[in-house]
C-alpha cells in the first residue's frame, strides 16, 4: 500500500477559518454513500459536541460501547477500573478526532469476509468498488486533516496518491476470522494516535490562520497516520493481505 499527499507551499487561510462548514456537505454526502443517514449524522455530532466531563465517572458506557465495535470478544469486566477510566476519556477524545471522518462503509466488512470464506478472494470488480469508496473517503479525511485546500472530489485523484495492491489469489481463510484480534494492538495505537489528532490539527490550523501554512512536522504527523490506518485497514477490513501491517507512520 502506497499513501501520499503534495504539500502545498501556502494554504487558504480563508478555506482553513471554513473547514468545519465547508466540509458539512460532502460528509453527508459520505454517510448516504456508506448507508449512514444525514440524522445519524447529526446525532453523533450532537453527542460529541455535548461531551461531559462527568461521564467519565460512568465507566460502563462509552468506552464499553466504542471498544466493543472494534472487537467484541473483550470484555470491560477484565478491565481494571483507572485503565477503564482513562481509556473511557480516550475514546471520547478518538471519536472527536477528523481521522474518524473515515468510517467502515457497510458491506465493506461482511461481504469481503464471506466471500473471502467461501473462495479464498472476492471478486474484481467488488474490490474495486471498495478501493474507490475508500479513496473518496481518504480526500474527505485529508481535506479535514487540512492536509489539502482541494474540495475532496468523488472521483478525481487530486493531489493524493493512493495505491492499494489487488488481493492475494492464495489468502489464508484461517486468518479472516482472527486479523481482527490480531490488529488488536494497531487498533490501540490508533485510537491513542488519532487522539493527538484532535489537537495537533488544531495547532496546524492555528498556524495556517496565522502564516498561511502549516509546519511540514505536523503535515507528516497527519499524512502518517493517516497512512498507518489504511495500512491496518488492508490487512483486517479490506482483506487484500496477509501481510501484517508494520508499526510506522513512515512511507513503506
Amino acid at each position: 500500500m502506497y499513501f501520499s499527499v503534495k504539500q502545498s507551499e501556502a494554504q487558504s487561510r480563508l478555506k482553513a477559518l471554513f473547514r468545519i462548514l465547508l466540509i458539512i456537505p460532502i460528509l453527508i454526502l459520505s454517510h448516504v454513500l456508506t448507508n449512514n443517514s444525514p440524522k445519524h449524522l447529526i446525532s453523533v455530532v450532537r453527542h460529541d459536541m455535548n461531551f461531559s466531563w462527568d461521564e467519565i465517572s460512568n465507566k460502563s458506557t462509552v468506552f464499553k460501547q466504542y471498544f466493543t465495535e472494534i472487537e467484541p470478544a473483550i470484555s470491560s469486566t477484565q478491565i481494571d477500573a483507572n485503565v477503564l477510566e482513562f481509556l473511557n476519556t480516550l475514546a471520547h477524545f478518538h471519536k472527536l478526532s477528523p481521522v474518524n471522518l473515515f468510517g467502515l462503509f457497510t458491506g465493506l466488512i461482511s461481504l469481503a469476509l464471506v466471500i473471502t470464506l467461501l473462495f479464498g478472494q472476492y471478486p474484481k470488480w467488488w474490490f474495486n468498488w471498495n478501493i474507490e469508496m475508500t479513496r473518496f473517503l481518504t480526500r474527505i479525511t485529508a481535506y479535514a486533516l487540512l492536509l489539502t485546500d482541494n474540495y475532496p472530489s468523488i472521483d478525481k485523484k487530486q493531489d493524493m496518491t493512493l495505491s492499494i495492491p489487488s488481493p492475494e489469489k492464495n489468502l489464508k481463510r484461517s486468518l479472516v476470522l482472527v486479523k481482527w484480534i490480531l490488529a488488536l494492538p494497531h487498533w490501540i495505537i490508533l485510537m491513542i494516535l488519532t487522539t493527538f489528532c484532535t489537537l495537533t490539527v488544531l495547532l496546524s490550523w492555528i498556524s495556517i490562520i496565522i502564516a498561511g501554512r502549516q509546519p511540514k512536522m505536523l503535515f507528516q504527523f497527519h499524512e502518517g497516520v493517516l497512512r498507518y490506518k489504511l495500512n491496518i485497514m488492508c490487512y483486517c477490513v479490506l482483506l487484500c493481505t496477509d501481510s501484517y501491517p508494520a508499526f510506522t507512520l513512515k512511507k513503506g
